[in-house]
């Protein structure tokens, strides 16, 4: 089969997802097979007989919904059979990006703060936009929390050193809630003005305290919770074709630095279609999706902050013909296996400790060294763990996007 027949359904520019799961569900993955299915008319496999049927089981039939049809067939000839028409990238210098590297994040706006002030210095001043990063952690441990936290503080104007700009929250799990952003939101609100009365006493620059007076006046609730876009995605077909329309969303609103996908690994899980599928197809899916976020990333210069959840991963240790007896062991690793790995810059394990308090590990980071720091979630949000507070139970500061889970031993070992 010709390169271009091999090539996923998902990659081309459908203008409906549910045109997408009505293809999947018909067995649909490639567009070689929907070729071949419409070349061999109602045959054993598929009963489909002619584009114009196809589009009548998969959306209301139009001339221009068997024209994209037709489209996708003939991309499918041409699309990875044609060497790409763009130049290659300009080179930079390593001088370059060590200085784009060590330019403070405060004066640009480079970077999101999560409003923790440890978990902000692990990464080097915050999330840094250009980057995919992925929040990894069990059930309740709080990655949703972290990333609403993200997207509220997305906004905090340039004249307080952040980034000024909007957000867009991808949810596959149904787990946003605008109560709980309207909470943050507030706390960020109360946090700027009194900072701006703190500046006023200071008599600071008085250019810049004006500034700063009309950024605060500006930033009301109805604002905040304004500037996050929420899109909510059932299944696999509905991300993929979400990523797939992104760009244009972003051209659209230039003001976004910051896209969240809360969780990236749940439609996949829960397709029962892509589970049957081979290792092979399975890592195919998922490294296009890794290298369209890297290049959304990077392109865009926003920053892309993917949740992900753990899964049990066997290893077996000794197992043997002859003998009946086996033993293995188990650990936590993230979802959607070793093919994902590599894709996300940033890696962050959320946990609770034998104490019941709440960490943050940095697994991966391309100039961070590894460590682990104490956070909690309070109804402000995302906070630093006080000195008061570090030997108090974790109950005060529980998730509110499910019940607090048992306290866990140390976090478990990466997954190379």
């Amino acid at each position: 089969m010709p390169l271009g027949k091999r090539r996923p359904l998902f990659t081309f520019d459908l203008e409906w997802p549910a045109t997408q799961g009505a293809l999947r569900r018909k067995g649909f993955r490639k567009a070689g097979e929907l070729r071949e299915a419409l070349q061999k008319g109602k045959g054993e496999d598929h009963p489909i007989l002619t584009a114009s049927d196809l589009a009548t089981r998969a959306f209301t039939p139009t001339t221009s919904d068997v024209d994209l049809i037709r489209t996708v067939l003939s991309e499918a000839d041409e699309s990875l059979n044609t060497p790409p028409s763009s130049s290659l990238p300009l080179p930079t210098s390593a001088l370059d990006l060590l200085k784009a590297a060590r330019q403070p994040a405060t004066s640009t706006g480079s970077k999101i703060i999560t409003f923790c002030r440890a978990i902000d210095t692990m990464l080097g001043g915050g999330v840094q936009r250009g980057q995919l990063m992925e929040i990894v952690g069990i059930p309740g441990s709080g990655k949703t929390q972290v990333g609403i936290q993200l997207a509220i503080d997305a906004q905090i104007p340039r004249s307080f050193r952040g980034a000024g700009g909007k957000a867009v929250f991808i949810d596959t799990e149904g787990a946003f809630m605008a109560e709980r952003a309207a909470e943050m939101g507030q706390a960020l609100i109360d946090h700027l003005q009194r900072i701006l009365a703190s500046n006023q006493c200071k008599q600071q620059q008085q250019q810049q305290q004006q500034q700063q007076a009309e950024d605060v006046a500006g930033l009301t609730l109805k604002t905040v919770l304004g500037n996050v876009w929420v899109l909510r995605c059932l299944n696999d077909a509905e991300l993929m074709q979400t990523l797939q329309h992104l760009p244009a969303f972003l051209d659209s609103e230039p003001e976004v630095v910051l896209v969240v996908i809360d969780s990236i690994a749940l439609p996949f899980r829960q397709d029962k279609m892509f589970q049957t599928e081979s290792a092979v197809a399975k890592a195919r899916v998922v490294n296009v999706m890794a290298r369209e976020l890297n290049a959304l990333a990077e392109a865009r210069n926003v920053a892309v902050v993917v949740t992900n959840q753990m899964t049990t991963k066997v290893d077996d240790a000794h197992s043997t013909v002859s003998s009946s007896s086996s033993s293995s062991s188990s650990s936590l690793a993230p979802t959607l296996g070793e093919s994902w790995a590599p894709g996300p810059a940033v890696r962050l394990l959320l946990w609770t400790n034998d104490m019941g308090l709440r960490c943050a590990t940095l697994q991966k980071h391309p100039g961070q060294a590894h460590s682990t720091v104490a956070f909690r979630v309070t109804t402000m949000g995302i906070r630093d763990v006080s000195s008061s507070s570090s030997s108090s139970s974790s109950s005060s500061s529980s998730s509110r996007k499910r019940p607090a889970l048992p306290p866990r031993s140390p976090p478990p070992r990466q997954q190379q």
